[in-house]
């Protein structure tokens, strides 16, 4: 892709390694050892450097704020993948819009990193505390 086309985007959506999971009606067949095995393949396969590499070029070509919305959903399973994930984001200008899922299963651990990135990334939470 070009430099025109990146500084261009306007709109992504993202779904790193979902390959791994077969859903049967609404329901995800994740057990812990295979989110754990998912984690050593993101090393292994270079998802998380490819992803930095590809969030560094959005933030070369992408220079105006607000222009980009992302929605991402990353198989993460440890803290410490969803760190590694969510700091690649800190590459970008800020968004119009971000949406983030991580892991197959709600976890409320990683909910307080979502937000802080997604308040560093956007207005949307100042917003909603100036509104209240």
């Amino acid at each position: 892709m070009g430099p025109l086309a990146w500084a261009s985007l306007r709109d992504i959506s993202i779904l790193l390694d979902k390959k791994s999971c077969s859903r049967t009606e609404g329901v995800c067949c994740c057990k812990g050892k295979v989110l754990a095995e998912k984690d050593s393949h993101f090393q292994a396969a270079g998802v998380l450097s490819t992803w930095r590499d590809r969030c560094t070029q959005l933030g070369t070509y992408i220079n105006k704020d607000n222009q980009l919305s992302i929605r991402v959903a990353c198989e993460a399973a440890s803290k410490a993948t969803a760190a590694a994930f969510l700091d690649a984001l800190k590459e970008l200008p800020r968004l119009k819009e971000l949406s983030i899922r991580l892991g197959p299963h709600r976890n409320l651990e990683l909910l307080d990193m979502i937000m802080e990135i997604i308040e560093h990334k956007t207005k949307f939470l100042k917003q909603a505390i100036l509104q209240e």
